[in-house]
């Protein structure tokens, strides 16, 4: 969303006053590299009309107050050039739980494996203990 005090604030560091002509705005957008519809609605903001939201505004929205998977269509609409995937190249929650599960195993057998090898150490001790007592 476009605020009108941060276009004033623009026009006024670039030597503009927020009272120029429409065309001297407009210069001063397409000289920083707006494009065509933000410059449009730019102007209307200007004006004083209720901006209204691009389809950018409503992706962006979507995507960071949603709790849905994002289509490579709103993905498209935001970053501005084709993707080509289907719903199955997605990542999905079944997807986060099998990683979480390997976690899991990886990190269970590394106990298991860790109790082993103290207890091989602790019997091998004892047994190296109990031997030289018995030998003297």
């Amino acid at each position: 969303m476009i605020r009108k005090e941060h276009l004033e604030n623009f026009l006024r560091l670039n030597g503009i006053p927020r009272t120029a002509p429409e065309e001297v705005v407009r210069s001063v957008f397409r000289t920083a590299g707006w494009p065509e519809e933000d410059i449009d609605m730019t102007i209307s903001v200007l004006q004083g009309k209720e901006p209204i939201d691009t389809p950018k505004d409503v992706a962006a929205r979507q995507l960071f107050h949603s709790e849905y998977r994002v289509s490579p269509e709103l993905l498209s609409a935001l970053i501005g050039f084709e993707i080509c995937l289907n719903q199955h190249d997605v990542a999905t929650e079944p997807g986060r739980k099998q990683n979480n599960l390997r976690r899991t195993i990886w990190f269970m057998s590394l106990g298991a494996l860790s109790a082993v090898v103290v207890t091989g150490i602790v019997v091998a001790a004892l047994y190296l203990a109990l031997g030289f007592q018995s030998a003297s």
